[in-house]
């Protein structure tokens, strides 16, 4: 609960243009809420809480607060949240993620990538899960050794296809449409 809170999670951010929602989480925090936090179960975020936090999780430990307004050349401050090794442990995780197993397809020739993915299901009308209807997402940086870029495709409600033997999670659907956006914009990157 205190790191969610590190990582603003437990109120909107002010953006120029207006503010996010606040991320759903836990009203009580027991030993299972605990737990399945831990891996993303039971807490929903927005896809701008969710950007901010990878990026500090991989970028030093380093918080930094938004802008769309051009900032000075030079150091961008921010707060620390989490310690330096760390950060550098989640971006080999994060690597291997991208080159063994689920993210594979988000890979780029030329560029070392770290990602994960993510699949949740949704909610009815009636408030109970509907496990025909999901959410996928892949967030990815690059280059993985100190990221300068991050990435998050998010879709909804995507569906099965024969090629995907009928699944529909996000290493089926978010991370290959990353790797073809990926394919395209990073030569104009690192010209």
């Amino acid at each position: 609960k205190a790191f969610f809170h590190k990582l603003n999670f437990d109120k909107p951010l002010q953006l120029e243009f207006g503010k996010t929602e606040t991320a759903l989480t836990y009203r009580t925090w027991g030993p299972v809420e605990k737990a399945t936090a831990a891996f993303g179960h039971g807490i929903a975020v927005t896809p701008m809480h969710l950007l901010l936090a990878v990026n500090a999780m991989t970028n030093g430990g380093i918080y930094i607060y938004p802008t769309l307004l051009k900032r000075n050349a030079g150091a961008v401050r921010g707060e620390r949240v989490l310690d330096s090794q760390i950060s550098a442990n989640l971006r080999e995780i994060m690597f291997n993620i991208a080159e063994k197993t689920t993210a594979k397809k988000a890979r780029v020739k030329g560029i070392e990538i770290g990602g994960k993915t993510g699949t949740a299901e949704k909610r009815g009308a009636d408030r109970h899960v509907d496990k025909n209807r999901n959410v996928t997402v892949f967030t990815g940086i690059f280059p993985v050794s100190a990221p300068q870029y991050i990435i998050l495709i998010m879709l909804d409600e995507p569906q099965g296809t024969k090629e995907s033997g009928g699944w529909k999670t996000a290493a089926w659907n978010a991370v290959p449409t990353a790797g073809a956006i990926l394919d395209g914009i990073i030569p104009l990157l690192f010209e």
